[in-house]
């Protein structure tokens, strides 16, 4: 149940950009932990989802937003700026109508899949990667963590 509600709430963040997800786990008061800076990032997620909703922006604007909120936060990372680049073609794809949503999912999942394989053989691990880790969690994979 939990990854159905998950997987929700990355159609609803990326794909279609226009539904507001209520995640168990999210929505507390954010910190400055790795969890806490993704419950962040998916509450902004659902704000511009409803400005999405109510025609303020277009979603190619809100995963810019999205982009521009995470940087604020959280910092530039090069593990993060990959998977926002993949975010974004993903958006702007959609937009544009020359791919599906489980075709966007795909491009997605595989992104984050590699970032899993290649992690703790990547030098320089950048110390929270909130964006990545977010997107971990609405596709129900483990987040990415520096083990001693």
């Amino acid at each position: 149940m939990k990854k159905v509600i998950l997987s929700a709430a990355l159609v609803a963040a990326m794909l279609s950009g226009c539904s507001v997800m209520q995640v168990p786990g999210f929505g507390q008061p954010a910190g400055s932990s790795q969890m806490s800076d993704s419950d962040a990032i998916l509450n902004e997620a659902n704000r511009l989802a409803l400005k999405v909703r109510n025609g303020e922006i277009n979603k190619v604007e809100a995963a810019d937003e999205l982009d521009a909120f995470r940087i604020k936060r959280v910092g530039r990372n090069p593990v993060d700026d990959d998977t926002f680049a993949t975010y974004r073609a993903g958006t702007v794809a959609r937009e544009s109508g020359k791919l599906g949503a489980q075709a966007a999912q795909a491009r997605m999942r595989t992104k984050l899949v590699e970032w899993q394989r290649g992690w703790q053989s990547l030098s320089n691990r950048p110390r929270n990667p909130a964006f990545t880790n977010y997107l971990m969690r609405v596709f129900g994979l483990p987040p990415l963590v520096s083990r001693p």
